[in-house]
């Protein structure tokens, strides 16, 4: 059987997935610091996704989903890794490197008028650090890349299911959970204020990487990178789907109906090209799921998505690089017991390094996977699936962050 799919995909390129992108930072209740995510305590939290490997060169092999709001008492953070193996690390005090374990590290600031900002590296024994820095490189109150001590509370959890490995990967993870007080920092955020965000996984095993919520091109401290935060209150919260760039969960957890409105532009070659705007009406305490309901240019171009409250509020914004073609055709070969699949970019411009990634599952869990890099002068591409260690039955053949596609092979 040979089968022609036109498929969306968010691209893997060699620049940057999100690039500098800005958070709204919602005033939420405050939360219960175990180190377990109860999603109705962070339900009224921005959520972040998107996490790439430093350099941009392919979204990171897990998924990192990170949470963040405030109060009048605190700064409040949680985050959930995903990935195939138990967490390595252990309490190395104050100052302890832990940037060698398996860690969660953020640079933050509160208030873009301030110079001091601190990074936070809290890895999954639940021990952390936290050290200051100056925007300006010179010490602010004789801090300047020195361990500090701030009011802080972090509890982490281990799944389970490491125990036996059993369980899908997605089965598999670590989180943990943070406040700040406002009153160690010194700083009392009010509606509108801004500062940045970066926000950084260490990864050691089963194999050693970093990525990032952010674009850092060769280490974490390019401040020009950072992600731009905005304090919000009595405001709708808009949180991008944890697997999708183009779908949105949007929460008022508010006593009276907002209004949200999304923009969406369509660039490329540095032009905008195309731009469409909805206004979503969401009840008091109520959730909407909105998704671009929008016909995408066959090319590969730039999706800029702002999500703004009706006060004029920016409550978050994204840069996703797309590749929007009719990329591929397969074809199972029964003789030879091989998938043969063929990838062909015609048509559209290719003038960075995309990255097709590929995935052969069996249920959950993920048989083989492949890379594949597209250049000009490599705009057609075949390679094969050798299905002979496989036993019959069905398995799926796609693209990684494709979007409702999926496609069925039955050996």
């Amino acid at each position: 059987m040979k089968k022609t799919i036109l498929i969306l995909l968010v691209i893997l390129i060699s620049g940057a997935l999100f690039a500098t992108p800005e958070i709204g930072i919602p005033y939420m209740n405050k939360p219960t610091i175990d180190g377990k995510i109860d999603v109705n305590e962070w339900h009224g939290a921005s959520r972040v996704t998107g996490f790439h490997l430093l350099g941009g060169k392919s979204l990171e092999p897990n998924k990192s989903v990170v949470y963040v709001g405030y109060d009048d008492e605190n700064f409040y953070l949680a985050y959930r890794f995903y990935g195939p193996s138990k967490p390595k690390g252990v309490d190395k005090g104050k100052a302890g490197a832990y940037w060698e374990d398996d860690t969660l590290e953020f640079f933050f600031n509160a208030d873009e008028k301030e110079a001091l900002y601190y990074q936070f590296l809290l890895n999954c024994s639940g021990g952390y650090a936290v050290f200051g820095y100056n925007t300006t490189g010179e010490n602010v109150n004789g801090v300047g890349g020195k361990a500090v001590d701030l009011d802080a509370l972090y509890k982490t959890y281990i799944s389970p299911a490491y125990s036996d490995l059993v369980p899908p990967a997605d089965a598999l993870w670590w989180e943990g959970e943070i406040s700040v007080s406002w009153k160690s920092l010194k700083f009392s955020p009010q509606a509108g204020d801004r500062g940045f965000l970066f926000l950084t996984r260490d990864n050691v095993s089963p194999e050693y990487y970093n990525s990032d919520y952010g674009y850092a091109e060769s280490s974490f401290h390019e401040k020009d990178k950072y992600s731009t935060i905005h304090f919000l209150k009595d405001t709708a919260v808009a949180r991008m789907d944890i697997d999708s760039y183009d779908k949105f969960e949007i929460f008022n957890p508010t006593g009276e109906e907002k209004v949200v409105n999304i923009k969406s532009s369509v660039v490329i070659d540095g032009e905008v090209q195309k731009t469409f705007e909805d206004k979503v009406k969401i009840p008091k305490g109520g959730v909407v799921d909105y998704s671009l309901n929008d016909e995408f240019p066959k090319s590969i171009f730039k999706l800029i998505t702002e999500t703004v409250d009706d006060k004029g509020f920016l409550l978050q914004k994204a840069e996703s690089d797309i590749f929007n073609v009719d990329l591929f055709s397969y074809n199972y070969d029964r003789e030879k017991d091989k998938i043969i699949v063929n990838f062909n970019f015609t048509g559209a411009p290719v003038k960075e390094n995309p990255y097709v990634d590929m995935r052969l599952m069996k249920d959950s869990d993920m048989l083989v996977g492949f890379m594949i890099n597209v250049t000009e002068d490599k705009r057609f591409r075949t390679f094969e699936i050798d299905m002979s260690p496989y036993p019959k039955g069905n398995y799926t053949l796609f693209c990684k962050r494709v979007v409702n596609i999926t496609e069925t092979i039955t050996k």
